[in-house]
């Protein structure tokens, strides 16, 4: 059963939506409905829909990103009863646009799309998860695996210089100025890295101190690849005496 809410400021509209969804797609269950961007926020949290339809007049506009399910596990159907989507609406990553009143064909359609994607991505969520544990049993010790975007990397620990957090997802710098994105967060990073000696001298920085190259007292580390790392106030005086002890 696929979780699902409807955002409409319109009562009428919002009870004919949830009627056809009963009706046409039994497999998708409408668990809240929302009258405003406010309240819809709100069931999303509560609720975690894999999908939502929104009515595009509910939507702020100026902060339409927070709508968009990149890096989210739900599916987003744009609803609207204008003549036509406005051009910010159509920037979205959106499963489909739908003109109401909503035929039951492109109501059907839609969900369809949807549920397709939704299962791709919770297979490729489930294979990830099942190579993850299995390689971490079988690495050699001084290796670890990093799930990516596109799947997993294959690291030495020594080959990575550090590790910067970005809203949500990680960039690992490896040497010679390589890099790549991880779905992982840079609280991720910290666990699995910290107890093989890496440091956090910066909340969303991680380094390899086997690649620092030197200090300025400043406040900045700079890394053997010529890049430089903040270190917080607070941190200055634990990072000084690691160093010390390298």
């Amino acid at each position: 059963m696929m979780r699902a809410i409807v955002a409409d400021a319109d009562h009428a509209s919002r009870e004919a939506l949830r009627g056809q969804v009963d009706a046409i797609c039994p497999q998708v269950s409408v668990e809240g409905v929302a009258n405003s961007a406010e309240s819809a926020k709100q069931l999303m949290d509560e609720i975690r829909p894999e999908l939502v339809f929104i009515d595009e007049g509910l939507i702020e506009w100026p902060h339409a990103e927070q709508w968009s399910p990149k890096g989210q596990f739900f599916e987003l159907i744009l609803l609207t009863s204008q003549p036509a989507f406005r051009k910010e609406a159509l920037q979205l990553d959106t499963t489909a646009y739908l003109f109401k009143p909503v035929s039951d064909r492109e109501l059907a359609s839609a969900i369809h799309q949807s549920l397709h994607s939704i299962q791709l991505a919770r297979d490729y969520r489930e294979n990830r998860e099942m190579l993850i544990k299995v390689i971490h049993h079988e690495l050699p010790q001084e290796m670890i695996s990093i799930p990516t975007m596109e799947g997993v990397e294959f690291l030495r620990l020594d080959e990575i210089v550090r590790c910067e957090g970005l809203q949500g997802f990680t960039r690992i710098v490896i040497e010679e100025q390589e890099s790549f994105l991880s779905s992982y967060n840079i609280g991720e990073f910290r666990k699995l890295l910290e107890p093989f000696g890496f440091f956090c001298p910066h909340k969303s920085h991680l380094i390899n101190p086997q690649h620092l190259r030197k200090f300025k007292m400043e406040g900045t580390i700079v890394m053997r690849d010529g890049s430089c790392v903040p270190v917080a106030r607070r941190r200055r005086l634990e990072f000084l005496e690691r160093v010390r002890r390298l």
